[in-house]
C-alpha cells in the first residue's frame, strides 16, 4: 500500500472502487456484499423519497431511517449493512464504494 504524510494523517491510495445503480424498492433491501476500505457515497436519482438505515425490514422504516435527500458519505466496512427503503417502486440511487 503506497501513503503519504499529511497534516490530517496517513493518507492511503484505494486499489479499486466500485460504483453503478442500486433499484429501490418499498422492501428494506441491502447490496451484495462487498468489503470496503474507505466506505460508500449514495445519491439519490429523482424525486422518490428513499430512506437509509442499518437494519432490515422489520428496522428500517420510512420514519426511522435517514432521509436521502441529497448526496452522503456513509464510513463502513461492507455494503451489505447499508439497507435502503423507498415510498414507491422504481427508484433508483446511483453509488461510488471503496
Amino acid at each position: 500500500m503506497s501513503y503519504s504524510r499529511s497534516k490530517f494523517g496517513d493518507i492511503t491510495s484505494q486499489k479499486s472502487f466500485q460504483v453503478g445503480q442500486f433499484s429501490v424498492t418499498t422492501t428494506a433491501a441491502t447490496f451484495a456484499s462487498g468489503g470496503l476500505n474507505s466506505g460508500v457515497r449514495l445519491n439519490p436519482v429523482g424525486e422518490d423519497t428513499i430512506v437509509v438505515g442499518t437494519g432490515g425490514e422489520g428496522v428500517l422504516g420510512m420514519t426511522n431511517g435517514y432521509d436521502l435527500d441529497s448526496e452522503v458519505f456513509i464510513d463502513i466496512d461492507d455494503l451489505n449493512k447499508v439497507f435502503v427503503k423507498a415510498d414507491a417502486a422504481g427508484s433508483t440511487i446511483s453509488y461510488i464504494a471503496s
